[in-house]
């Protein structure tokens, strides 16, 4: 039986653990693939965008809310594979406290999209059901 020294037994143990790592790798891919295959994204066909809710809670932080959900519904309205509740039924929801799967069912949508803006930054957050 020959010595090979460590440096061999490195690049022995290295390819093993690159073996294994790319056999993990693989199995891992296999797996989402198999799930995702079962497991179908929902297909979104209708959605309500909710009023934008202005976070400093300014009558003019509220105007400019408002001109920001119109412009959000007008446009995604475009789309011709979307179904976009109009501005009248989703503005009783302005200060609804109600859950997104609530508000979804009574407006019979497959998405809400809910969005919170912070003026002085402009940075808003939203949410989907």
């Amino acid at each position: 039986m020959e010595f090979r020294g460590p440096k061999a037994l490195n690049d022995t143990l290295r390819w093993k653990i690159y073996a294994y790592a790319l056999l993990a790798s693989v199995a891992s891919f296999a797996a989402w693939k198999l799930y995702s295959w079962r497991h179908p994204s929902p297909v979104i066909r209708s959605l309500a965008v909710l009023p934008l809710e202005s976070l400093p809670n300014d009558p003019a932080q509220e105007y400019f809310a408002d001109g920001m959900t119109d412009e959000l519904i007008s446009d995604l309205g475009q789309i011709s594979a979307l179904r976009v509740i109009s501005r009248t039924s989703v503005m009783g929801y302005k200060h609804a406290r109600k859950p997104l799967p609530q508000i979804a069912r009574e407006l019979n949508v497959d998405a809400v999209v809910e969005v919170q803006c912070c003026a002085p930054e402009m940075r808003c957050a939203s949410r989907r059901n």
